[in-house]
């Protein structure tokens, strides 16, 4: 027979702890209040509980929301058995449950019509509403004041709160806030500013590019919520008792945790306060580049096996972000990768040997494959064959009750190219024997550590990049690899993400539109020295080391299956080093000027670059102590100095299907269009 709850309650037992803190006549005092809550999401379905477990005997909540997976990070009725619910509705059951005698009235969206119902008998108001809905705000607000009902706003500000009380018969919402007059997103800058005009999170948030109030998007913590809740609860227990002094509007107050700083301030006539005029131009240029260019939404998983496989395939790192595959569906366990050997008609390092840094991305893809299949219960196999200008890479998947999940799955998405500076602690022994084993007993693993050593490797990276720079053929492959307009690109390179100077990308800009002008700044203004110290010297000495990956057998150029091997080492070398927390940037330049250099051959019409190279590689070889043609993979390494806000993306996996459009009429050799289209519903 089941048990009746509410014959088990007593309200006296069940919030007799409360007491000490509270008088028993101040517990049946709030056992008689009434509080109106707008919003149950984040901070207002934790408004509801905390109130509930005060003792507060009623409610009127108001929210016509259901809960979906996004809310899990920070919603208190967030769980998988709430998916698709109304919030009001699963909210009320969890404050029954902790009160059964709980009066509670539920209301839906909070409009002209129901306002009056909604905060009839309140004795006080605790706003919920999502802060992007300020319209619904300034409604109840107003009417709170016209009804001389206290109102507290709290939110969630990094892994703190900041919050203002509005009494009756002092500052107003609307007042303290300016609305009046002001288009929405100005309206939106005056309410996140003057509710904590002090700004204490900016400081140490991770990611700014996540932030954009024009798509209505923003990032918030548990503990903000909940602490948001608490100072919120604490403000309507001092109104509704009676003690305790409250500071209400213009007044502010901030606690942030992270920092361990509370701040309280006055600020007189609120958002028309000529102080305000200065901060709101400071936080316009900060929001600008994160409205302009937003960081694209978190892609949903694909619905079957193959198409996530595909999915993280596609995130297989490729010189200058060129993505030389497509690929073509055989079916749900089986298909081809073809890869095509040069990336451009005018290629320089691809024709001198057969298309190395494609084949070694492609074993870099293959090292996602493998990882993604163990994430489903699969093992991958393959074989490769050489046909004319491509390869083909035949990979089969294969269900193993063996196979585990590799750990560094959850990092295929994360691994970039960070060209900026990182920090110089040193890496750990601990690291450094990790990466070692990453990298596996084909190649070998040499770090160079220390300023001196450092200054050697950016000495080498910063005579290739000159090389590079001087080079005409080069000039028209940079031409087509950087993104001007977009922080994140699917084909090409952002140029924020470039450490360079904002007159360094002026004239960088100015200068490529023709070869002339390069080799006008070149001849005549030291054209290359400014890139160089920019993107070569300062953040090569801003690392924790150098390393280098060579070979430990002899590369044979035309020995696919084992350059693929080296290919998925160094992809597992570098996947791991982000699963340390660790960001690096490969010497690419290097590489493909020491390789020409050493093959003695001219590749450029201008014989200085020539024997640049040559000097180049005889030094390459000194410095790494290892013959030029072994390296596979140089770079510096370290822990990132701030979180990048632009990177390379990919294309996304339907554009590199076999029956996608053709490739960007830039050059590159497209793959024969004859072949099958693959089935759509291996990808669904």
């Amino acid at each position: 027979m089941p048990v009746n709850k509410a014959e088990h309650f007593f309200f006296e037992e069940a919030f007799s702890r409360s007491l000490g803190w509270l008088t028993e006549r101040e517990l049946q005092v709030l056992r008689g209040k009434k509080v109106a809550i707008a919003g149950l999401g984040g901070v207002g379905g934790s408004h509801l509980l905390t109130l509930a477990r005060l003792g507060v005997g009623s409610f009127h909540i108001a929210d016509s929301d259901v809960f979906e997976l996004g809310n899990f990070n920070r919603q208190a009725g967030a769980v998988m058995s709430t998916i698709g619910k109304s919030k009001v509705e699963v909210m009320a059951t969890m404050a029954r449950d902790i009160n059964p005698e709980l009066d509670i009235t539920t209301f839906g969206h909070i409009n002209e019509e129901n306002i009056h119902a909604f905060l009839q008998g309140a004795d006080v108001f605790l706003d919920g509403i999502d802060s992007f809905m300020l319209e619904i705000k300034r409604l109840v607000f107003r009417h709170c004041a016209m009804k001389a009902i206290p109102a507290v706003t709290a939110g969630p500000f990094g892994t703190g709160s900041a919050y203002i009380t509005f009494l009756p018969g002092q500052m107003t919402f609307d007042e303290y806030f300016a609305f009046e007059g002001l288009p929405p997103q100005e309206q939106q800058m005056n309410f996140f500013i003057g509710v904590a005009p002090k700004f204490l999170h900016w400081g140490y948030i991770a990611d700014t590019s996540l932030i954009n109030l024009k798509l209505k998007r923003g990032v918030t913590t548990p503990m903000a919520c909940q602490l948001s809740s608490a100072m919120a609860a604490t403000e309507a227990m001092k109104i509704l008792l009676g003690r305790g002094k409250v500071y209400a509007a213009p007044h502010y107050q901030q606690f942030d945790p992270y920092l361990n700083t509370f701040r309280r301030g006055r600020l007189a006539m609120g958002m028309k306060n000529p102080l305000m005029s200065v901060r709101k131009i400071a936080v316009k240029r900060l929001l600008k580049k994160m409205t302009d260019q937003p960081r694209p939404p978190i892609e949903k998983p694909k619905e079957t096996p193959l198409g996530r496989i595909l999915d993280a395939a596609r995130w297989a790192p490729s010189a200058d972000n060129l993505q030389p595959w497509r690929i073509e569906i055989k079916g749900d366990r089986h298909f081809i990768v073809h890869v095509r050997k040069y990336a451009f008609q005018a290629p320089l390092l691809s024709e001198k040997r057969n298309g190395l840094p494609n084949i070694l991305s492609a074993g870099m893809m293959l090292e996602n494959i493998r990882i993604a299949a163990s994430a489903e219960g699969m093992k991958a196999s393959w074989h490769c064959r050489e046909d004319g200008d491509a390869w083909q890479i035949d990979v089969t998947l294969t269900l193993d009750n063996a196979v585990r999940r590799d750990a560094l799955h959850a990092y295929i998405p994360l691994r970039s190219v960070n060209r900026r500076n990182y920090k110089t602690m040193p890496l750990t022994q601990a690291e450094k024997a990790e990466l070692a084993r990453a990298a596996g007993e084909a190649l070998s693993l040499t770090w160079h550590e220390g300023f001196r050593n450092k200054l050697g490797c950016v000495q080498l990276n910063a005579r290739a990049s000159d090389i590079r720079l001087r080079e005409e053929k080069a000039y028209h492959e940079i031409q087509h690899i950087l993104d001007w307009e977009h922080r994140f690109s699917n084909d090409r390179i952002p140029v924020h993400t470039l450490p360079l100077s904002p007159l360094t990308l002026t004239i960088m800009r100015w200068a490529l539109k023709r070869w002339q002008r390069i080799r006008f700044l070149n001849t005549w203004l030291g054209g290359t020295m400014m890139p160089r110290l920019e993107m070569d010297v300062v953040p090569g000495l801003c690392s924790a080391a150098h390393f280098a990956l060579a070979a430990k057998h002899p590369l044979r150029d035309n020995d696919a299956d084992g350059l693929l091997a080296l290919g998925s080492a160094i992809q597992r070398f570098w996947l791991t080093a982000t699963r340390l927390g660790l960001v690096l940037q490969p010497s690419y330049a290097t590489l493909v000027f020491g390789y020409l250099g050493a093959s003695g051959e001219a590749f450029s019409e201008d014989a200085r670059l020539n024997r640049k190279a040559a000097k180049l590689a005889t030094d390459v070889a000194g410095w790494y102590r290892s013959d030029v043609n072994a390296l596979v993979f140089l770079g510096r390494i370290g822990r990132p100095a701030a979180v990048l806000d632009s990177r390379s993306l990919r294309k996304p996996v339907d554009a590199l299907l076999i029956n996608a459009p053709a490739l960007p009429a830039d050059g590159s050799q497209a793959l024969p269009s004859s072949l099958p289209v693959p089935p759509a519903a291996a990808l669904r």
